[in-house]
């Protein structure tokens, strides 16, 4: 049935499918295997995190980082990407930078969303010569293609 809340070609979700047409029992059985993995996930992050506070001296890794760093201070190039992690520090700075990720974000979902509307492969243009009663049509990706009638 056509009508405006409901146009052909748009799948209306039931109990035994999703929106997308896909079965609701199989995204059910996904979501226990999502958790358990974003628990061990999370169990692994509390125990490294307790093994490195409590680790009494530095780790041999990090000593030897910090010794080969040192010396590109001498560097400018070197020292000034060094200093990014400070600069990024300050409070002001901070702030900016998740207002300017914030707004990116914003605009790439915004981009998303007007392509997905967008049709893809269909003509959007329709011209017809009338004489010979020939179409051509023109593509979404500007390509275009002849008919003879």
């Amino acid at each position: 049935m056509y009508n405006a809340t409901n146009p052909e070609g748009t799948h209306t979700p039931t109990a035994a499918t999703t929106l997308s047409s896909e079965k609701s029992e199989s995204t059910i059985k996904r979501h226990p295997v999502i958790a358990v993995l974003w628990g061990i996930g999370l169990l692994i992050f509390i125990v490294s995190c307790f093994i490195f506070h409590a680790h009494p001296q530095p780790f041999p890794f990090d000593l030897a980082v910090t010794q080969a760093l040192t010396p590109l201070q001498d560097v400018r190039w070197a020292n000034t990407i060094l200093q990014i992690p400070t600069f990024m520090n300050d409070t002001y700075t901070a702030i900016a930078m998740v207002t300017i990720l914030f707004v990116a974000l914003l605009l790439t979902g915004e981009v998303r969303r007007r392509r997905e509307k967008e049709p893809r492969g269909s003509p959007t243009t329709k011209l017809t010569y009338l004489p010979d009663q020939a179409s051509y049509t023109v593509d979404s990706d500007s390509q275009l293609s002849f008919r003879a009638c």
